[in-house]
Formats: structure tokens, C-alpha cells, sequence
């Protein structure tokens, strides 16, 4: 997660929204249209948030390494999940102790 979002730019509750199918390994690109808010996947409310960015060659290389094998996800899969396959979440101020 901390390497999508140092190369990418990505917000933090973009990360966690992105699904396999809006990851292009081969254009290298990733179509951001989702973002995670309190547990739950919502589309982004501004056409301008939603856009496609070129993916830098180390986050192309490090994401197939979290899809998981045939038959245990699909395009539909977030990248970033638990292991129930709901989002998971990166703390936010209010929930750091």
C-alpha cells in the first residue's frame, strides 16, 4: 500500500478501493474509480477524481504478487482486502490509539 501511494500519488482511501480490473499490467495504468470511506467501497463523487495514471514498473511488478490463484478471486477482488475479502482500511487519526 505504501509503495501505490508514493509512486502513484494515490489518496489514502483510494488505495484500498482499487479491484484487479482496474489494474493494467501490461499498459502499466490503473483506473482509479473507487475509495474506501469507514469500511465501505463507494464511487468516487467527482469525474475529476476519476482518471487513470500510469503505474511506475516497481508497483507493476509488485501487485500480481498479492492477486491471489485461479479460482480464489476475480477482476471483481479488491487489491488490498482481508482475509473475509471485505476492504481493509488504513487507520485514520481518529483510530490510532
Amino acid at each position: 500500500m505504501a509503495l501505490l501511494g508514493i509512486r502513484t500519488g494515490l489518496r489514502i482511501a483510494e488505495i484500498p478501493g482499487l479491484r484487479w480490473r482496474n489494474v493494467d499490467p501490461i499498459a502499466r495504468q490503473l483506473n482509479v474509480t473507487q475509495a474506501v470511506y469507514r469500511g465501505t467501497v463507494n464511487t468516487l463523487k467527482n469525474k475529476g477524481s476519476r482518471r487513470l495514471l500510469s503505474s511506475p514498473r516497481p508497483v507493476v511488478q509488485a501487485l500480481p504478487l498479492l492477486r491471489p490463484e485461479t479460482g480464489h478471486g476475480t477482476d471483481e477482488t479488491l487489491v488490498f482486502r482481508s482475509r473475509k475479502g471485505t476492504p481493509t482500511g488504513i487507520p485514520t487519526s481518529s483510530t490510532v490509539i
